[in-house]
């Protein structure tokens, strides 16, 4: 019922032995990164750190749209926008029972340093991303309040931007 790299390492006795495991290379190790390489046609192997960086960052800007998960909400709103579609009202959520508990904060991965140290690329190739992420959603509140159909306000919020349509209540009422 499972792929086999989670047989795998669910038979593993030592899990933090993935990172040595030459069938885990592609999968954990800077998968982001060695996924856009490849689709730009280049021989990620053959690549330096810094080449096959930029060959992904470039990749990525050639893609039509990117969302972020952890911005599911406004990725559809971007995306529609970007589309000429209808703006999405609410998205809706599914899989809440599977990540209903997920990873407490205080709990201790052993080889949580691992990770970060194996996707150096992806963080960095993740960070450009999301600050073009955000690039685009300020862009897009710009565009609305240019339209009247939100308004900017003092940043309270740290934002200082409103997707609340512009009040035309009387305040003196």
């Amino acid at each position: 019922k499972t792929d086999f790299l989670h047989r795998r390492l669910v038979a593993c006795s030592d899990p933090g032995k993935i990172f040595d495991m030459a069938e885990f290379n592609n999968a954990i190790n800077n998968a982001q990164t060695r996924y856009l390489v490849a689709n730009s046609g280049k021989p990620y192997a053959d690549m330096k750190d810094q080449d096959r960086l930029d060959s992904a960052l470039n990749y990525l800007g050639k893609m039509d749209f990117v969302g972020l998960t952890e911005q599911f909400e406004m990725s559809l709103v971007l995306f529609a926008h970007k589309h000429g579609l209808p703006l999405p009202n609410a998205a809706p959520t599914l899989n809440t029972k599977i990540t209903k508990h997920g990873l407490k904060k205080h709990e201790h991965v052993p080889f949580l340093d691992n990770i970060y140290e194996n996707n150096q690329l992806d963080l960095m190739l993740y960070a450009e991303a999301q600050k073009r992420f955000d690039t685009a959603g300020a862009n897009f509140m710009r565009e609305l309040i240019s339209q009247g159909k939100a308004e900017e306000r003092k940043p309270e919020n740290g934002l200082g931007i409103s997707a609340e349509a512009p009040s035309t209540a009387n305040p003196a009422q």
